[in-house]
């Protein structure tokens, strides 16, 4: 082999040696904007995702303050039903004495009236049959007394 032939092989094998290098390049080149693209598309997501977890968290931390004033009224209402509750009860009980001790003191002043006005009317067999009346609206009315 001449040196012409070792020289053409040997530029052949350069020339062959370059072509591969700048085509490797080129292919790393295309990944590599190929990654860029994927990074920068992978930042802007990134991105809303944040703002919209940082939107959620707003809105959590609304929702539970609302929660908080409604859990607070709740209580609220409730001691007051709770109070109202109370004070008619003892209402209730006061009006139930006062009637009580009204029925009873009427009861009781009808019931001698009506004693008097028939001893002064009638008189012997009439007083008795009247007293034989009167005696189960008496014992009705001790009873009714006692309680």
């Amino acid at each position: 082999m001449s040196n012409v032939e070792i020289l053409s092989i040997l530029l052949a094998v350069a020339l062959a040696a370059f072509l591969l290098f700048i085509l490797t390049r080129l292919k790393y080149a295309v990944r590599l904007a190929a990654t860029d693209s994927l990074s920068v598309q992978l930042g802007r997501q990134l991105s809303e995702k944040a703002n919209e977890l940082n939107s959620v968290r707003s809105q959590l931390t609304n929702e539970t303050a609302l929660r908080t004033m409604a859990e607070t009224k709740l209580a609220e209402e409730q001691r007051s039903l709770l109070r109202q509750k109370q004070i008619l009860e003892e209402a209730e009980s006061k009006l139930r004495s006062v009637f009580e001790g009204l029925a009873g003191s009427v009861l009781s002043a009808n019931s001698a009236k009506f004693l008097d006005l028939a001893n002064a009317t009638l008189k012997g067999g009439a007083v008795r049959d009247l007293q034989g009346l009167v005696k189960p609206i008496e014992e009705m009315l001790n009873v009714y007394k006692s309680k």
